[in-house]
């Protein structure tokens, strides 16, 4: 397959095989079952511009032949080192461990299965050294599919139309990099959540408040429950910049509608009792309702595969912040379509 000369760029094995300093940069990438996909992530790392890195790989107790991938690159590349456990069900604790294990003043995150633009730890560097105060700094990416084509036109944050709903929240610092304001948390909450984990570098200072800094007893929305603490508690950058690439495919975990609705329910529950302390009551009521629809939403996941009773409690579990006669007329209907399944009738459409 042909790959970008986006992202990849010729690397020499053995090229980094002499001893090299402390690394500037640390990049974590927590591995599961990526098959062959884990060495275009390997390769767009070592093709970085920006070469003081360390890429720590914590294998989360894959069965398939990826870890022996990164052993192989390992062998070639001291700057690559592979550390293995048994499986935890997510990335926290493989993102935790590796964090523990790295020695960058900056981490970085990358899956497996995504990429690196060739200049991101440059630029990201750069930014950081340019703002010293500052807690973490934040990039767009691009969205791209399994055969390594673009999946759209558009970046991540610029299908969302960010940038004009962010422009108030942003202070300039030179062309293209802006320092958030301090109203960027309360826009986190309310509109757009913005960060995404691959586009991130975090200072290490930042990270090491936290005894675990991803939350382990999440499965998924543990990397948007960290950046909501982080930019509560410091000052963020945002570079205008591309600098990823998001792979979408079937094995994505954030492809799963239902578990990225709980993830997106649970994180900003956790969030809605910090906001509560510092944000004013019509943010927090905003925050009610939008984890209101998606709790209503993800009831609506539930009908449809036929699991009435979890329908019905996640609709009830919406009532307060969700529109009543909506509500109702769900709940009602999810009986409807129980009585259909169980009579044996063709299904009536969900709604």
């Amino acid at each position: 397959m042909r790959r970008s000369p986006l992202w990849r760029r010729p690397y020499i094995p053995g090229q980094s095989s002499h001893v090299t300093p402390p690394p500037v940069v640390s990049v974590v990438m927590p591995l599961y079952n990526e098959g062959s996909l884990v060495d275009d992530a390997l390769a767009s790392v070592q093709a970085q511009s920006f070469q003081a890195w360390e890429l720590v790989v914590v294998d989360d107790g894959s069965t398939d032949g990826s870890p022996a991938t990164v052993a192989g690159a390992s062998r070639h590349d001291p700057r690559i080192r592979l550390l293995r456990q048994e499986n935890s069900g997510g990335p926290a604790r493989p993102r935790n461990r590796g964090i523990e294990e790295s020695r960058g003043k900056y981490v970085c995150f990358l899956d497996a299965d995504d990429l690196f633009h060739p200049d991101k730890l440059q630029e990201l560097v750069s930014a950081m050294e340019k703002v010293p105060d500052a807690h973490l700094v934040f990039s767009d990416m691009r969205v791209f599919t399994s055969d390594q084509r673009p999946a759209d036109g558009y970046s991540y944050l610029g299908r969302a139309e960010w940038h004009d709903q962010a422009r108030p929240h942003l202070a300039p610092v030179e062309e293209g990099l802006h320092r958030c304001r301090d109203g960027f948390y309360r826009f986190m909450s309310t509109t757009i959540t913005s960060i995404s984990t691959q586009t991130v570098m975090v200072r290490r200072d930042a990270l090491a408040r936290f005894d675990a800094p991803f939350d382990e007893s999440l499965v998924i929305g543990e990397d948007i429950d960290l950046w909501f603490r982080l930019v509560l508690h410091g000052p963020v950058l945002f570079l205008d910049r591309c600098l990823g690439y998001y792979r979408r495919h079937d094995g994505n975990i954030t492809g799963d509608a239902e578990k990225a609705l709980i993830g997106f329910i649970q994180a900003h529950s956790r969030n809605l009792a910090r906001a509560r302390e510092v944000l004013d009551p019509a943010a927090v009521e905003t925050i009610r309702r939008r984890i209101g629809e998606s709790t209503f939403i993800l009831g609506y996941h539930h009908l449809r595969h036929g699991r009435f009773a979890e329908a019905r409690r996640h609709y009830l579990a919406s009532l307060p912040d969700v529109d009543r006669r909506k509500v109702v007329a769900a709940y009602l209907k999810s009986w409807v379509h129980q009585g259909i399944h169980v009579l044996g009738l063709p299904p009536a459409r969900a709604g």
